[in-house]
């Protein structure tokens, strides 16, 4: 491991992209040219970067957050919430949440205002009421909108009126559906919602299924063989979905999961009907969540399909940034231990290159392995050739492994141990009581370094 350190805008992003290039350019084309075609290379950021990064290639996969939108939506991975958990006490419930419904209920809307309305008699009186209410203030809402013109009947009483029968329709489809379907309505909603989106012929099916439980049409839907099949078996599924999670009818949108009911629905395929995410995970667990999983599943995508690679150079660019203190202290550690699996699992060995500006993820480094940059370099162009002073080559000032958070932030953070704010007022301080001017006690009493304290109270006693 090498950790990159220095103040924003020294080039520890541009360093690393640097890196990438080196090695994705060198082939072993030439005498002097190491070969580098069987070394994988991996970029994460939590956020994006604004260095220049090669395109992705079959030798470089590009982790920055926010690039690729689509990864936000995949399912979490369990297994490294597991091992996340013992380190980072990381605590959140799966559930698994059904997909939305609104498809069915629009095509049933259609057909029972269309031309090829269902045979009144077969519907409740309840929904043949509120179709009829419905149909009268859609008319009367029709003739506002042509005597008031658009936008003035956005905000008028046949408008409002309007509104609230839709809503009451839609309540009366849902209740006649309920009424239809029995035990199995949201199952067979599902089923249903799952089989319009794979056939052209919504409409038709849905004729045809509410055929299926007794609703009459004068012209009746034909055989929809494909549709019909598509429907049975997501009815099935979703029956054996349901055993799982103890609810066979599936009355409820959402689950709460434990270990053995995330086991069993991932082997039925769930995904075409609902998805598994994480409830009450925190921004800190989300972070290292996404990081170790992306990087994770990215390596082994790779392997999977193919990709044969002897080594990794895994670069991490300040994947810290989003936890506690208490959170850095165990992220080295818990990295190491990551990154040794996944050299067991892959690969002959790996270098792995952070960037960070946390003094604490410096104290878990000696100083050999630390690179410092500093913002009067004139390149970090070529990481090979101008290769950046080591904390070494400073006599010995800079203090990591180990070491108290306030030396390491002096020395290797070159940076001073208390904000600036804080610094203005003991200086504001110190130059009242030396022009012997007064100072309010309390403006004394907030200032928590002790010698500070001390000395200040000397000066205000006169002994300083």
């Amino acid at each position: 491991m090498t950790l990159v350190v220095g103040p924003n805008g020294a080039g520890k992003t541009r360093m690393l992209a640097s890196m990438i290039k080196t090695v994705l350019e060198s082939d072993g084309g030439g005498r002097k040219r190491t070969d580098h075609s069987d070394t994988l290379v991996v970029y994460y950021s939590p956020v994006p970067c604004n260095s220049a990064l090669p395109n992705r290639t079959d030798r470089f996969i590009n982790l920055q957050n926010g690039m690729y939108p689509k990864r936000a939506h995949k399912e979490p991975n369990l297994n490294v919430l597991k091992n996340l958990a013992p380190d980072f006490g990381v605590k959140a419930d799966v559930l698994v949440r059904f997909f939305a419904t609104n498809d069915v209920f629009k095509e049933v809307h259609s057909l029972l205002l269309g031309r090829s309305k269902p045979v009144a008699d077969t519907l409740s009186p309840q929904l043949r009421e509120a179709i009829g209410h419905f149909d009268e203030k859609r008319v009367a809402s029709e003739q506002s909108r042509r005597a008031l013109g658009i936008i003035a009947h956005i905000g008028s009483a046949a408008s409002a009126a309007e509104d609230e029968a839709r809503v009451a329709l839609s309540n009366a489809i849902e209740q006649f559906l309920k009424s239809l379907m029995g035990n199995g309505y949201r199952r067979n909603i599902l089923a249903a919602s799952y089989t319009i989106d794979k056939h052209n012929k919504s409409t038709d099916f849905i004729r045809w299924l509410l055929q299926k439980h007794g609703v009459k049409f004068s012209k009746p839907a034909g055989k929809l063989t494909a549709a019909q099949s598509s429907y049975a078996q997501a009815t099935d599924e979703l029956t054996k979905i349901g055993t799982v999670l103890g609810d066979k009818d599936l009355t409820k949108s959402e689950y709460v999961l434990n270990e053995a009911q995330v086991t069993a629905i991932a082997e039925l395929n769930h995904k075409k009907y609902s998805s598994i995410f994480l409830d009450g995970l925190s921004s800190g667990g989300t972070s290292l969540l996404t990081q170790f999983t992306s990087i994770e599943e990215s390596i082994k995508q790779k392997i999977s399909t193919g990709g044969t690679f002897k080594h990794l150079l895994l670069l991490i660019d300040e994947g810290d940034i989003f936890l506690h203190t208490a959170w850095q202290q165990k992220y080295v550690d818990y990295l190491n231990r990551f990154v040794e699996r996944i050299h067991r699992d892959w690969f002959q060995n790996i270098q792995l290159v952070l960037t960070t500006h946390s003094p604490v993820l410096m104290s878990d480094f000696p100083r050999d392995c630390i690179v410092r940059l500093d913002v009067k370099m004139d390149s970090t162009d070529d990481p090979l050739n101008d290769t950046p002073i080591n904390l070494r080559d400073r006599d010995d000032k800079a203090l990591s492994f180990g070491a108290p958070l306030s030396s390491i932030i002096n020395t290797t953070g070159e940076a001073g141990t208390m904000g600036a704010f804080a610094l203005q007022h003991i200086e504001g301080v110190l130059a009242s009581l030396q022009a012997g001017e007064p100072v309010a006690q309390y403006h004394i009493d907030i200032i928590d370094d002790p010698l500070v304290k001390k000395y200040i109270s000397n000066l205000q006693s006169g002994r300083g």
